[in-house]
């Protein structure tokens, strides 16, 4: 009975280390592709005017030492993902040693539905990735995303990341974990060959 209770909470996430990427791979914005912003006050505020859902909760995460990228294209926002720094916290659904690895961890990502299937996550994540070697260029940069989202994890590994482990936590309500233990060696599954081959093989370190 207690290990059918533990199962309803219990959440798994693949999580994946940046290790470079080539740039014929992963495109960057251009004429008619939109161009970045970095999160700030003002860019929420005009972004996310009729949103007041995700205004409120991107200013939270300004205040709690997160940084955000937003690609726009005509004044509306095509994709956004937020990222912490070594010593900056660590993402809501992550548990707290997560903060305290040491790690860039990117997490709250999406894309506009209507701009999806054309490499605009591609573009934000190789975005954030310069973003954080220019600041570091010995980061380690991680993230993670659930087994069943399989264009995301599609667009990752073809974005310069490598498949590491397995984080499994036990949360019975949102933020508090009873449990959580990062598999560094499990596998992957079920497995994307065919992103695989497109990722970049330069070994981390």
């Amino acid at each position: 009975m207690l290990s059918g209770l533990a199962s309803m909470f219990r959440i798994e996430t693949l999580v994946y280390q940046f290790i470079g990427f080539r740039k014929k791979q992963v495109p960057v914005p251009g004429v008619g592709r939109g161009v970045f912003f970095r999160a700030s006050e003002s860019s929420i505020h005009f972004l996310f005017s009729e949103d007041a859902i995700r205004r409120r909760l991107f200013l939270r995460f300004l205040r709690d030492g997160f940084s955000g990228v937003f690609l726009v294209r005509n004044g509306r926002w095509v994709s956004y993902g937020w990222y912490t720094s070594p010593g900056a916290g660590r993402p809501p659904h992550l548990p707290p040693w997560a903060g305290q690895m040491g790690a860039y961890w990117i997490f709250h990502c999406r894309t506009r539905e209507e701009y999806r299937n054309q490499g605009n996550y591609k573009r934000l994540l190789a975005q954030i990735a310069q973003l954080i070697n220019v600041r570091d260029d010995a980061a380690w940069v991680l993230c993670d995303t659930l087994p069943d989202n399989f264009a995301s994890r599609s667009a990752v590994l073809q974005s310069g990341f490598r498949p590491a482990g397995v984080l499994t936590s036990y949360c019975p309500v949102p933020g508090v974990f009873l449990k959580s233990l990062w598999d560094r060696q499990r596998e992957h599954f079920p497995p994307l060959e065919y992103a695989a081959e497109a990722a970049p093989r330069r070994a981390a370190g």
